[in-house]
């Protein structure tokens, strides 16, 4: 009897405490959930280390995440999570620069001023008497959206449509806002509802009452559809005057008199690769400790030891370069420079400069040389988009209005953007939804939350500070094997 109640006594305690390890534990609580959106994680105490490597092994992956524990209690590294040991019960340094880190992975989530991934906030927004927008650049998106307005009894007017930006070979092939009514309507949405959020609700939210509506004393500004199941314009009258049939103009659009396009607006000299080269001031061998951006679209803040040799820092594997200069002539040029994490290893460069919202000359690469000769050939031209690599151009499409504009036919101009686009697989290893061609016009948008380049500098898009990349470094003896020692956090 004796020994029956100590064997259930073994089992009653040994189960409690299973119950409570912090692993366990965190298996438990995650096992049901799913998150939407970006998906980081904080742990800390002495168990932070157990808990945040059980709860990625639930989630699958997070999006980043801090680890702050105690000293010796750092098992192992744990993806996309940076783990950090530091001074318990008793704080000290450590505990300071690794909270440092929460705080700025933290700050990041706040919410896009543009648009949100998440679909619930459209519900939120519409409740609380907001105007949304629906657009048609971010398509993976339409399915939840439209899964989300059905649940509602009334489509009301506060509900837009706008395209963003189209490139010019889906612009032609596909048009730019029917294409996001026609996806609209194949998700589940009907044509009325669609073709109002267009026209009348887009005409309430410029607050143009002369349009939007076909009635007495309105614009008749008119497009005739022969069918409500996938949306094609017939027949466009603008002003009651028929101007285009069966996607096709009826006359040319005459050229606008007194308008001289602007032209000849990168006011930049010739580039050489020396300009591409990231460089520690002060530093001829030694180790440097760099902030940088990580991630595309939706950036973080990162860190990263990188070697310096003859001055020059050596980039880390996984590492690309992001290059910044100020091109309209309106304050002195400086390039500026920073590590890019989250885009693999360009294999070559990839150069624009039509990059929101400055639409400074912008270049993304690994090699120098490449860099520089896709700058170069965009500086020719008068600006647009160029790939290098190797030593050759393989793709350019110019852009010589502004910089950001083609007087190419539609056709021709569709065509070499098209072969662009998909010639830069060659360059760059494309990883929907975030790391897309597209996101190369993004990169700089500094309004963005996260860390961007810009021609001013590195810069916060959640505090709008200027920050300095490099955090501390050190001269080493050339033959110093701490020089071979990459770390990245």
């Amino acid at each position: 009897m004796e020994k029956t109640l100590r064997s259930c006594a073994d089992q009653i305690v040994e189960a409690s405490i299973r119950a409570v390890l912090p692993d366990e534990a965190v298996r438990r609580a995650l096992k049901d959930f799913h998150p939407e959106g970006r998906t980081v994680l904080v742990a800390a105490g002495k168990a932070a280390w157990q808990m945040a490597h059980a709860a990625v092994a639930v989630l699958g992956h997070v999006d980043g995440g801090v680890v702050v524990t105690k000293y010796d209690h750092v098992n192992g590294k744990i993806p996309g999570v940076t783990c950090c040991e530091a001074g318990h019960p008793v704080p000290d340094a450590n505990s300071f620069a690794a909270t440092q880190k929460a705080l700025e992975l933290v700050q990041n989530l706040m919410e896009d001023p543009v648009f949100s991934t998440r679909t619930k906030d459209c519900l939120e927004k519409l409740r609380a008497g907001l105007t949304i927008e629906i657009r048609g650049s971010h398509p993976y998106l339409l399915p939840d959206i439209v899964k989300a307005l059905k649940t509602l009894p009334h489509l009301s007017s506060q509900i837009t449509v706008c395209t963003d930006d189209v490139p010019p070979d889906m612009l032609l092939e596909k048009g730019g806002i029917i294409a996001l009514l026609n996806l609209l309507i194949e998700h589940g949405l009907a044509a009325t509802d669609v073709l109002r959020f267009a026209t009348l609700n887009a005409a309430i939210r410029l607050q143009r009452h002369d349009s939007g509506l076909i009635a007495a004393g309105r614009r008749a500004d008119l497009v005739v559809f022969d069918s409500l199941e996938k949306l094609a314009a017939r027949k466009v009258y603008v002003a009651g005057k028929l101007v285009a049939r069966d996607g096709a103009l009826i006359q040319p659009i005459p050229a606008a008199e007194g308008v001289t396009p602007p032209r000849n607006t990168l006011r930049l000299a010739p580039l050489n690769a020396d300009d591409f080269v990231l460089r520690i001031p002060g530093i001829v061998h030694g180790v440097a400790r760099l902030r940088h951006i990580r991630g595309a679209r939706f950036t973080q803040w990162g860190e990263v030891e990188v070697q310096v040799r003859h001055g020059e820092v050596q980039l880390p594997a996984g590492f690309s370069l992001i290059w910044v200069k100020h091109r309209h002539g309106r304050h002195q040029a400086m390039p500026q420079i920073a590590l890019l994490e989250g885009w693999g290893e360009l294999r070559g460069a990839i150069a624009t400069s039509y990059s929101h919202d400055s639409h400074n000359l912008v270049v993304l690469g690994r090699s120098a040389e490449d860099m520089a000769l896709a700058a170069n050939r965009l500086i020719a031209s008068g600006g647009g988009m160029a790939l290098s690599r190797q030593g050759d151009i393989l793709a350019h499409v110019a852009m010589p209005i502004a910089g950001m504009l083609s007087d190419l036919p539609a056709a021709e101009l569709a065509r070499q953007f098209g072969e662009l686009r998909d010639l830069s697989a060659e360059i760059a290893d494309w990883e929907p939804p975030y790391r897309v061609f597209k996101a190369i016009e993004g990169t700089c948008l500094a309004c963005n939350a996260g860390p961007h380049l810009t021609d001013l500098g590195l810069t916060d898009g959640t505090t709008r500070q200027i920050v300095e990349p490099l955090i501390d470094c050190r001269e080493t003896p050339a033959t110093d094997p701490h020089n071979n020692n990459l770390r990245g956090a």
